[in-house]
């Protein structure tokens, strides 16, 4: 009997235990430590008021990149205007299970230039992840802006 009621007692312990971390979210990299985030429509509006300043986004995840996870879209909603969340290749990984739940990221924003030709490459890329031909990049030729992020957190 008092096994019983010690695996009962344990197994509730694990069970609450999973059921924070659940609440809590995955950590990616360091994580979020900023406390308030930027609205992605700040970003957005006025891109060039946040380059190089370290900020917080919350958002839902939109997209997901399929080859390496190496990127993230956060809107603030299904179909609004988003922004790009990269880490480096192999350092943080965001598994394509992500999309469609809410996450939280931050790094340093920053505005990235692409020649037509670096624009068309990234839409190349982009369109064989998704499997279609032709599919339109939301990298553009010029300056593009992105957080490039140290850490975040899926719920």
């Amino acid at each position: 009997m008092k096994k019983t009621i010690s695996l009962a007692i344990i197994s509730l312990m694990l069970g609450t235990a999973l059921v924070a971390a659940e609440a809590e979210g995955v950590k990616y990299g360091k994580g979020v430590e900023v406390g308030q985030a930027t609205p992605i429509a700040a970003l957005v509006e006025k891109p060039a008021d946040f380059v190089g300043k370290t900020v917080r986004v919350d958002g839902l995840v939109t997209d997901v990149c399929k080859a390496q996870g190496c990127w993230m879209i956060l809107a603030e909603a299904e179909g609004g205007k988003g922004v790009r969340i990269k880490v480096d290749d192999g350092v943080i990984v965001f598994p394509t299970s992500a999309k469609g739940h809410r996450a939280s990221a931050e790094g340093v924003f920053e505005v990235i230039e692409l020649t037509p030709e670096q624009a068309a490459e990234h839409a190349k890329h982009e369109a064989e992840e998704k499997g279609k031909e032709g599919t339109p990049s939301s990298v553009t030729p010029g300056k593009n802006y992105r957080v490039k992020a140290t850490g975040a957190i899926v719920y």
